[in-house]
């Protein structure tokens, strides 16, 4: 595991806003309150290197989970050269802390903009999610990347790939 210490170079190779779907005939009582929840989908391929973590972020009535008043979902495509380093057990992925953060942080950022884009002119336009720490949702998504085994030094920083 020697072999980890390096944290990796990282590409952003795609963001795209997979769908998005509100319901402004049912937001009509503003006392209601609105709760948030983000869920979230990552998946990897060894050969070209991709990393792509999907985040959906829905909005619905605290007291009830249906109907979804917002819907939105934006995929993060992420490259990250000689990605087989970080393969344990043969299929689970288990990058750096920082570097998992650091798409994490990544993703959600492009997610909120594609939402703040949509939901520009509605009724429920200001209700934005909350700025959060990208370590924090990290470790509650991906718990055992931030493991012993898999814990890197967290004051390197994550290096961006350029264009030369």
């Amino acid at each position: 595991m020697a072999e980890q210490t390096q944290l990796p170079v990282i590409e952003i190779k795609r963001i795209k806003e997979l769908s998005f779907q509100i319901r402004e005939d049912l937001l009509t009582d503003p006392s209601k309150s609105i709760k948030i929840e983000i869920g979230r989908d990552l998946s990897f391929a060894l050969e070209p290197g991709l990393v792509s973590l999907t985040l959906r972020f829905y909005y619905h009535y605290a007291e009830q989970t249906h109907p979804l008043l917002v819907d939105i979902e934006v995929q993060n495509v992420f490259e990250i050269p000689n990605l087989e380093r970080f393969i344990f057990n043969g299929a689970e992925l288990r990058l750096p802390p920082m570097t998992i953060s650091t798409i994490v942080g990544l993703s959600i950022s492009h997610a909120r903009a594609l939402l703040a884009k949509e939901l520009s002119g509605t009724v429920i336009q200001d209700h934005l999610p909350f700025i959060v720490d990208p370590t924090e949702v990290a470790m509650h998504f991906f718990p055992r990347m931030f493991e012993a085994e898999s814990a890197q030094t967290p004051s390197e920083p994550v290096r961006f790939a350029t264009k030369q």
